[in-house]
């Protein structure tokens, strides 16, 4: 409850609000007017009042004070204020004292049941139908078990001559509270909710001033100007107008305004009821308040609801229309003929317009489709004509050449829609993204790479050149003249200085401290003259002036006295190598920023044997993924993150090295013990030159699952029962009658006998009510493993196995008729009504197809209504005999009231 505005204690001892002082007066004058104006309707003859509005009175307060710490003081001040009152105005006081506590404790009763009533956590808001059903309830039981105490408090107290008049008392105390309760507090429940419900009035200022003259003149005419001529009920039409038609909260004040006028009149002895004794007519007239009450206030609420729902589809549609525009990847739905229903502006620009305009047949009039490899692609084989097949097909590569727009290469991915309910294709939807770039990025890289191969290859070819004392070039080989350009008569009598970059050659000199005008050839050889041989990093000038970066190897050729009389240069050309290391150097960066950055979870895992799975490396998303810090997850096993029931299959397989590659969808625990799904793609890489390992991605497709499950549950069940609907029950029929499921005992098909009486005299609410009780009561009869269907308005169907302990399917028929002929009691119409159920029985076991059950179990069916209702009819291919149980009391249309 705690809905009224509330300020915290000063001192922090209490946790529990306080009601404002305004609150409390207000409330308390409320219930003063109220009980002071109930007392004024007391007629010369009794002690008791005809009208009681403090009890809607009482109920408001409570409500507002319920969370705070006036609730309780609060329910003594009622009790006080009213018993105070009813004793000032000539009541006994024993009895005063006594009906001031049956109106708190009243209230009191009514408060905490409507409070606790399912799925409210304590809130007194009037949102819904439900809740509306919730307090009617509430108001008569608190209602009627205070006027019983009242009746037993007046005989105990001598008030009553006897048993009879103490009823009579008792009778007229619950009508009169009722209908206080139920025409003063919807109005402030609905005031009281928080956050406030949405209001969904239609009607403009003109018809609202419509409904107010209407109202007027109506409510004149009944009342105060034709008195007796005509039934008070003709104007029922008028609050159905403003239920529709106006919002809810006015539809209360409606209600209220109502009871004022139609009680004033009676008091005034004005209206149809004047003619009877005045006690009488006050009944009869809160009777029909409480009629205009409820019609008004569940056709207004079930309007609510109705709108609420439709806004929050409306709202979903729109989420969804948003994400198929706005996703860059293209999509379509096609039909069964392989024509586009629905194409997204991402679809339009990668494929062009041509293709939805065309079934599937056609598209080769417009399109050229073929292989990376340029063969053909026969149009069976295309995405969406497999998809169409009943095939999934994921990121299949296809080259199309499109009318004016060049060719491009297409990874598509398709899936077939959910079949007709015969079995039949209904379409596919496919998804298309444009790798042409990627390809050809990756054609590329295998170019480069094989290029990259062939210039290490051609690395062991190494440049040998011989020179003399002075640096002049005497020998050279094949791969000196390929590495410098030139050949061998351009390189012999060259120096070795002029092979070099003469920037290089100064920056050694100054490394090796070389005196000032130090031959240049010094640089190079120096080191190789003081009896070591050098090897280091030089840069080589070809003969086109570019640069050459290799490993040279300097050894100086000595004589027998040791003094070298030339160099032997050996070279090896890394410009391959350096290449590749800075490109790897690249990769490797990339790398690690990818992997910190990638939006799915990324995980390294080793194949140690003695570990596999354990953790290397991991990434933010991954921890975000588990909800786990990076060192609580570096040194677990990969399978320790899945639930425990998805640890076996691919990825053990992978880790076990039976499996280099696996796709699956598994659920991953995080640290709270809660789990998500997620998207697992895994790879095994076998690096040359370190230990293999795993790389693991895995994406969070939770939401994606959900929704799934969510829509096929919605699909195949029905709405107001829960159970299985036609589509489901085929399903099951077609797996029975293919040999694919437990064998089955037969099929029961029924249609209710008496529901459209139902219908007819209490409206659809009263048939819903009645669908769920025999939705119960058809599951009760039948085993867990039975199929239960509702096939559609009030026809139910019924797959029963026959699996298990041997069973009568005739004598189980004759069960349901029995079961559904008990009477139902209707709690929003609170009446109780006795319908019955003709039922058709199709033993199965013969082979027979899942039309021909449905067929034959629907014939039998129309075979027991033919014969009198009420009763089973079996039929075995073109044979049938009636069987019928006791005729239900009362016959099946018979309707007691409660």
């Amino acid at each position: 409850m705690g809905t009224v505005e509330t300020t915290a204690a000063s001192d922090g001892a209490e946790d529990r609000a306080v009601a404002r002082p305004a609150t409390l007066v207000l409330l308390l004058a409320a219930l003063v007017a109220a009980s002071v104006l109930g007392r004024l309707t007391r007629p010369a003859d009794s002690e008791l009042s005809l009208v009681w509005p403090a009890a809607g009175v009482a109920v408001v307060a409570l409500a507002v004070l319920r969370g705070t710490r006036c609730y309780l003081p609060g329910a003594i001040v009622v009790a006080g204020v009213v018993g105070a009152v009813i004793a000032a105005t000539g009541m006994r006081t024993d009895l005063s004292l006594v009906l001031g506590v049956l109106n708190a404790a009243q209230a009191l009763a009514v408060v905490e049941v409507y409070a606790r009533r399912p799925g409210a956590d304590g809130a007194t808001g009037l949102r819904g139908t439900r809740d509306l059903w919730w307090f009617t309830a509430a108001a008569a039981l608190a209602a009627g078990a205070a006027g019983a105490l009242l009746a037993l408090a007046a005989v105990v107290l001598g008030a009553a001559d006897d048993v009879a008049g103490a009823a009579t008392t008792a009778a007229a105390y619950w009508v009169r509270h009722l209908v206080s309760l139920v025409v003063v507090v919807p109005l402030a429940l609905r005031l009281l909710a928080r956050p406030r419900p949405r209001e969904h009035g239609a009607a403009g200022r003109r018809e609202r001033a419509l409904m107010v003259l209407a109202f007027a003149a109506s409510y004149a005419d009944v009342f105060w100007f034709a008195a007796g001529d005509l039934l008070p009920f003709a104007l029922l039409p008028v609050s159905v107008w403003h239920a529709l038609r106006r919002s809810t909260t006015a539809v209360a004040g409606h209600v209220i305004t109502s009871a004022t006028v139609v009680i004033a009149a009676t008091l005034v002895r004005s209206g149809p009821f004047a003619d009877l004794p005045t006690p009488e007519a006050v009944v009869q007239a809160q009777c029909f308040i409480a009629v205009v009450a409820l019609l008004s206030l569940v056709l207004a609420l079930h309007r609510d609801e109705r709108e609420d729902a439709l806004a929050a589809h409306r709202r979903e549609h729109a989420l969804l229309e948003a994400v198929f525009a706005a996703t860059g990847t293209g999509l379509d739905v096609y039909d069964a003929a392989g024509r586009a229903l629905r194409r997204n502006p991402a679809s339009e620009a990668l494929v062009g317009s041509v293709s939805g305009e065309l079934p599937m047949a056609r598209w080769s009039e417009h399109y050229r489709f073929s292989r990376l490899d340029g063969s053909p692609l026969d149009a069976a084989d295309l995405p969406v004509a497999r998809a169409l097949a009943g095939e999934s097909v994921d990121g299949v590569d296809v080259r199309v050449e499109r009318p004016g727009r060049g060719t491009a290469v297409l990874s598509v991915a398709a899936r077939p829609l959910p079949p007709e309910a015969d079995g039949t294709p209904s379409g596919a939807v496919a998804a298309y993204v444009d790798v042409s770039a990627a390809r050809e990025a990756a054609a590329d890289l295998a170019r480069a790479r094989d290029l990259l191969a062939g210039v290490l290859d051609g690395a062991t070819e190494q440049s040998i050149i011989g020179a003399d004392a002075a640096g002049v070039v005497t020998v050279v080989n094949a791969g000196a003249e390929r590495m410098l350009g030139c050949g061998r008569d351009q390189l012999l009598g060259r120096s070795l200085v002029e092979l070099h970059d003469a920037d290089e050659l100064a920056r050694r000199a100054r490394a090796l401290a070389l005196p000032d005008g130090a031959p240049a050839l010094d640089a190079l050889v120096s080191v190789a003259r003081s009896r070591r041989h050098e090897t280091r990093r030089w840069t080589y000038r070809r003969a086109d002036a570019s640069t050459l970066q290799v490993q040279l190897t300097t050894t100086a050729v000595r004589d027998d006295a040791g003094a070298p009389t030339g160099f032997i240069c050996v070279a090896t050309d890394v410009t391959g190598r350096l290449e590749a290391e800075r490109r790897l150097a690249d990769s490797e960066q990339l790398f690690r920023l990818g992997f910190e950055v990638a939006p799915s979870a990324m995980l390294l895992a080793s194949l140690d044997p003695a570990a596999p799975g354990r953790l290397l490396r991991v990434n933010r998303s991954a921890c975000a993924l588990t909800g786990r810090h990076e060192e609580d997850l570096l040194g677990r096993s990969l399978l320790e993150l899945l639930h425990p029931d998805d640890r076996e299959g691919p990825l053990r397989d992978l880790l076990a090295g039976t499996e280099e590659r696996v796709r699956c969808e598994r659920r991953v625990l995080r640290a709270d013990s809660s789990s998500r799904w997620g998207s697992v793609s895994a790879a095994v890489v076998r690096p040359v030159a370190s230990d293999p390992y795993v790389v693991c991605l895995v994406e969070d497709v939770t939401a994606q699952r959900e929704a799934e499950e969510r829509l096929s549950h919605q699909a195949r069940h029905d709405a107001l029962t829960g159970l299985p609907n036609r589509l489901l029950l085929r399903e099951r029929l077609e797996a029975v009658a293919g040999g694919g499921a437990a064998r089955a005992l037969g099929l029961l098909y029924l249609d209710l006998d008496g529901f459209k009486a139902v219908n007819d005299a209490h409206g659809h609410p009263a048939g819903d009510e009645l669908l769920q009780h025999v939705a119960r009561r058809l599951r009760g009869c039948l085993r867990p493993e039975d199929v239960v269907a509702r096939l559609g308005g009030d026809e139910f169907a019924a797959l029963c196995s026959a699996a298990g302990p041997a069973r009568d399917l005739e004598e189980l028929a004759r069960r349901v008729v029995e079961e559904l002929a008990r009477p139902v009691h209707l709690e929003g119409a609170g009446v109780e009504v006795v319908v019955g159920a003709s039922v058709g029985v199709r033993p199965a076991g013969d082979g027979a197809s899942a039309e021909a059950l449905l067929r034959d179990a629907d014939a039998a069916m129309y075979d027991a209504k033919r014969a009198g209702k009420g009763r089973a009819s079996v039929r075995a291919g073109r044979t049938g005999d009636a069987v019928r149980p006791p005729a239900p009391r009362g016959g099946a249309d018979a309707l007691l009231p409660h």
